[in-house]
This record gives structure tokens, sequence and C-alpha cells, in this order.
């Protein structure tokens, strides 16, 4: 996807920062970050789902330097999402919601939580892109 302006400015200086940004983190997410030149979204159990410049999101898992590109729809998009809660920048790449959208059937889009507990990921509702 191709990324706004805005967001690129922003993206390129979070990464001037990354290393810090990231300092003490138990997989040293900011170092593996600054290397690949990847904006950390979500750094999980098995690896890192992160941005790169040109808006792919990507996955890095701890034990390989091969960085993949996230295909899942579902995934790209809860990645992004919680990549915004730390880089609001990132929340005008989250998909819009249409008014005739299906409404998340265990938050019911009300009490969207932090954390990705429900089958929404945390919008509220379920894209079509979804599947």
């Amino acid at each position: 996807m191709a990324l706004p302006p805005t967001v690129v400015a922003a993206v390129e200086r979070h990464l001037a920062t990354v290393r810090e940004d990231w300092r003490g983190h138990p997989f040293d997410v900011g170092d593996l970050a600054a290397r690949h030149q990847l904006l950390p979204l979500v750094p999980e159990m098995f690896g890192l789902v992160a941005l790169r410049r040109d808006g792919t999101v990507v996955e890095l898992a701890w034990d390989s330097e091969e960085v993949r590109p996230v295909l899942a729809p579902k995934m790209r998009d809860v990645a992004l999402l919680l990549g915004a809660r730390r880089y609001h920048e990132l929340s005008v790449l989250l998909p819009e919601r249409p008014v005739d959208a299906r409404v998340c059937g265990e938050c019911r889009g009300v009490d969207v939580a932090p954390s990705v507990t429900c089958e929404c990921g945390g919008l509220g509702w379920i894209p079509e892109t979804w599947g």
C-alpha cells in the first residue's frame, strides 16, 4: 500500500529513533528494527510484525533474518491497529468502516478493548476483506 506523505514523514521520524524508543525490550526490538529499517507494530511471542517505508506490513521471526510480507488482511489490519496506538499517524491506514459493516459479535463494537481478544481485533466491526 502506498503511504500518504504525512505517514511517510512520520515513519521516517520514528525510524530515526527506533533503537532508543524500544531500548530495553526483551527481544531487542529496537536493534532489530533499526537493522532492517522497520517500524515495529507488534512485537509478539514468535517475532516482530512491522511496517516498511513502502507501506508493506511484514513479519520477522526472532530466530531469523528473513523478512516476509504479511498477506492475511486480518493480520495486517490488526497489526496496523495496534501500531496506531503507539504511532497515531498510522490510524489513516486502517480500513474505513462502511455504514453497513458487521458489528463484532463478541465486543459488539461498544467496548473495544486495547487487547486483541475478540474476532474484530479491536476495530469493533468485521471488514469484508477478512473473509
